[in-house]
């Protein structure tokens, strides 16, 4: 999944769960951030620092370690000091490795448990006839429906909360205090 996915997608179960508990503490700037914060920080690990050993934007940041260490701060500061930003970010991480389907790939979701070491990917084909051209994380956007559709719902989601942010005239509060109105 690319970015309109995972912010959009993310933004709104955090909203549903927002509206649906009372919960009012949830900042959606820290939402934003860890529905993409595995793929800041993997991707220029394993494709440009280490492309030769990893070749993938998949690697620490994507596994279950990741997570439970992000949740473990999670739950220190809020008992420690009743603030919730490093469980939002942990939520918004979760999410992601579950829109990236990480499941279909046990030896990174559960490094180190399972295995010590990550294995470079499969490859991919290349993309042949009219597409030929286009890279291939680009011709699953468009050929993969587990791809272009949450990319679609994901955008509308965003385009749907930055409408209500303008007409609200609520963008300076969302860059100060991290609330949609």
């Amino acid at each position: 999944m690319f970015v309109f996915g995972h912010v959009g997608l993310t933004t709104l179960t955090a909203r549903v769960i927002e509206k649906s508990t009372s919960e009012k503490r949830i900042d959606y700037r820290l939402v934003v951030i860890g529905s993409l914060l595995p793929d800041l920080i993997d991707k220029p690990i394993g494709r440009i620092l280490f492309r030769n050993r990893f070749e993938s934007g998949r690697v620490y940041a994507h596994t279950l370690a990741f997570v439970l260490v992000l949740i473990s701060i999670g739950l220190y500061r809020l008992y420690r000091y009743k603030k919730i930003g490093w469980l939002v970010l942990a939520g918004g991480s979760i999410l992601h490795a579950i829109f990236d389907q990480m499941w279909m790939f046990p030896k990174i979701l559960f490094w180190p448990f399972l295995s010590g070491a990550f294995n470079k990917p499969a490859a991919h084909g290349a993309a042949k006839g009219p597409l030929a051209w286009v890279p291939p994380e680009y011709h699953r956007l468009i050929i993969n429906p587990y791809i272009y559709i949450p990319e679609i719902i994901g955008a509308i989601v965003i385009i749907y909360f930055v409408i209500r942010l303008y007409r609200y005239r609520g963008f300076s509060t969302f860059l100060k205090t991290g609330t949609i109105l």
